[in-house]
């Protein structure tokens, strides 16, 4: 009750010529809160005597301040310059964050599309076991895709390791093919006949190159989109470190920030001369914000030096990524790599039934005669045949991509956009709500700020006059987003999809994939990044070999054609 009645008796002391209510108004203005955060703590007309650290200048004549004031500097500081900078960087934030989501969905959506159609290679070729027998090897392909572009919830894009899933693939068909192809009317296989035919494969190569073909193609296009994957992750989460200064970096942080924004308000004007002039005293008895180089030099001194220096590693992955999103088409294309999937799969499937006599033989050799499970010849059995029409072609596959390409480009805009971000900080915290022009305060005076500004980044800090940087906890992380900005740009750079020529081309001949760029984009708006301009000439067409969208269908072999 004595607070509530204190209250209104210094707000009402302030309202004559001689109080406090200019520093309540302009600190209300520039960092904001209010008369209800400033009023309490600021004193009720200008008072001398009490010692103030965080602005000594106020300490030697009358002042509005106090030390509950400078308390509270700190605090409006810290909270000005944690919102300015989640305020600047939450546009990126978002379309990165969104971006992830829609990779995901895509490529998610573009595996499944994948797999129904090598599902239903088998389902419309082959006898019924075969079909479901060939189900299992299919899912567990589609499902070290999935892990190695981190499609699963809460999962990260693994790295290649242990055994490929391509060859595991077809070391797991190669006994229900070559069973099929021998005869299919006996009993299968005994386990370890089978154990031995899948060692043997990559020796025997029943599915002639087709695999390989298989294995280079998508071990490209999988690396590099998850390398894409990983590089727009990092991005992110330097952003996000960026808008969230840790707890531990107030001190330093707010310390000279609240010197420079703030002491102005603590320096009460001295009171009109009676024999000057109305419009002389005015100009005398005024409050100002801060100078906008005093306030730029305390961020900078403060603790923005080292964000400044993610500045060059990050464009460096920007330039990268320039370099590697484009060629994220065509031959190197992960939705091409997939929809010629099924084709490659019926390809191997049919040069193995073709040389059926000879593989035959050479089975004999690496695993001896057939041994079967006991229990007597399985049952006659018809293949089920759908219609032609039922399997989504290539095409379709390439076709529904056109959200992730549009995406793709988008995100080399949003991030050439951004180069400039982590030097554009200190402007932002020093927006015109809490800086300006002359006349402004000084860090002394109502006048100009004559001191020199600095340049961005900690090495140019040992010439900042207003602050000195120190090295803080948070210094430590910035330096290691700064690593990991590196290691990823050294990464992509050593991808080989990124060591294309320049003249490669951004389609391929018959994929119907369409001009990276997009329509509507200029020469000047060209995303290549590399300074040499896109031109309209001719489209050089990739060293692979073309697909036009069509997938081979197997003929199903008849019954014992290569009978033991």
């Amino acid at each position: 009750v004595v607070c509530s009645a204190a209250e209104p008796s210094a707000a009402s002391s302030t309202s004559d010529g001689n109080g406090c209510s200019a520093a309540r108004d302009l600190l209300s203005s520039t960092l904001g809160g209010g008369d209800h955060r400033w009023t309490p703590v600021l004193a009720a007309s200008p008072t001398s005597g009490e010692p103030l650290t965080l602005c000594p200048l106020a300490s030697s004549s009358n002042t509005c301040c106090t030390r509950d004031t400078e308390r509270r500097l700190r605090e409006a500081s810290w909270d000005h310059f944690r919102f300015r900078l989640r305020d600047t960087t939450a546009p990126l934030r978002r379309f990165l964050d969104d971006t992830m989501v829609l990779f995901r969905e895509r490529l998610s959506s573009l595996v499944s599309e994948a797999e129904r159609s090598t599902e239903l290679l088998f389902s419309d070729v082959y006898a019924e076991r075969v079909a479901v027998e060939a189900r299992g090897p299919v899912r567990r392909l589609f499902r070290a895709l999935r892990a190695r572009l981190g499609l699963q919830e809460f999962s990260e894009p693994q790295e290649a390791g242990g055994e490929d899933p391509v060859d595991a693939f077809f070391g797991e068909l190669f006994p229900l093919v070559y069973f099929h192809t021998v005869n299919p009317r006996l009993a299968d296989f005994s386990d370890d006949y089978k154990a031995c035919l899948r060692k043997a494969q990559g020796r025997l190569r029943p599915f002639g190159d087709a695999p390989l073909r298989l294995k280079g193609s998508l071990a490209e296009s999988l690396g590099a989109v998850r390398t894409v994957l990983r590089a727009t992750r990092l991005a992110l989460d330097v952003v996000n470190a960026t808008g969230s200064p840790p707890a531990d970096a107030e001190p330093h942080c707010a310390l000279a920030l609240a010197r420079a924004v703030g002491c102005g308000a603590c320096t009460a004007p001295p009171p009109p001369s009676p024999h000057a002039a109305a419009g002389q005293a005015s100009k005398r008895s005024a409050l100002s914000p801060a100078c906008s180089g005093l306030c730029v030099n305390a961020a900078r001194g403060g603790c923005l030096a080292a964000l400044e220096d993610l500045e060059a590693p990050w464009g460096d992955l920007v330039s990268a990524l320039h370099r590697l999103l484009p060629r994220l088409v065509g031959a190197y294309s992960l939705d091409e790599a997939l929809s010629l999937l099924d084709s490659r799969v019926s390809e191997a499937v049919i040069h193995a039934m073709e040389n059926g006599p000879e593989l035959v033989k050479r089975v004999k050799l690496e695993c001896g005669d057939p041994r079967r499970r006991s229990g007597g010849a399985n049952r006659t059995e018809h293949r089920t045949e759908g219609p032609a029409g039922r399997r989504p072609s290539g095409a379709t596959l390439r076709g529904a991509d056109a959200a992730l390409r549009s995406r793709q480009r988008e995100l080399l805009r949003q991030l050439s956009a951004s180069r400039t971000l982590f030097s554009s900080l200190a402007g932002a915290v020093c927006d015109p709500d809490v800086a300006g022009p002359p006349p402004c305060w000084n860090g002394v005076q109502i006048g100009r700020y004559v001191k020199p500004v600095v340049a961005p980044g900690i090495a140019a800090q040992k010439e900042n006059p207003e602050a000195r940087h120190k090295v803080s906890a948070w210094d430590s992380q910035v330096d290691t987003h700064s690593r990991r900005l590196k290691e990823m740009t050294t990464e992509i750079l050593s991808h080989k999809v990124s060591l294309m020529p320049e003249s490669d081309s951004y389609t391929m001949e018959g994929s119907g994939s369409g001009d990276w760029r997009g329509e509507g984009t200029t020469d000047d708006e060209d995303l290549d990044d590399s300074g040499s301009g896109s031109g309209e000439g001719e489209s050089h067409t990739p060293s692979s070999p073309p697909h036009h969208g069509t997938t081979t269908t197997p003929k199903p072999k008849t019954a014992g054609s290569a009978t033991q």
